[in-house]
């Protein structure tokens, strides 16, 4: 399954569950390598978009700062050679887009606004 049919209900259930006020902390996973990827800012796009949906309800905490033009020089840094061992035996399908890139983790903070924030909301 795709994640763009899944992603609105996972949004949808963390508005749901969380308190007014409440918090969303998440790690996004994505390869960055050393030019710009249309790939990458597809995959990006969702997470930045449909949490502000009106039919979501939650909010970034601050302003996104990462695009599709995220670059990351894969020159010097990499995983550890066991790391990249036991990854590529779990996903061996992932193993050259392993080589030419990095894995990192993009910080994503959304929070459900409060009724008075909401009252104050243009639109």
């Amino acid at each position: 399954m795709s994640r763009a049919m899944w992603l609105p209900n996972f949004f949808k259930d963390i508005a749901r569950i969380l308190r007014s006020g409440g918090l969303c902390l998440a790690a996004i996973d994505a390869y960055v390598g050393d030019a710009p990827s249309a790939a990458l800012a597809r995959q990006l796009r969702p997470y930045l978009e449909i949490p502000q949906r009106p039919d979501v309800g939650l909010q970034l905490l601050q302003p996104a700062s990462i695009d599709g033009s995220i670059r990351f020089s894969c020159r010097y840094a990499t995983n550890s050679d066991i790391t990249m061992h036991q990854w590529n035996r779990l996903a061996p399908a992932l193993k050259d887009t392993r080589i030419r890139t990095q894995s990192v983790s993009i910080k994503a903070v959304w929070r459900k606004p409060t009724e008075l924030s909401r009252a104050q909301a243009p639109g």
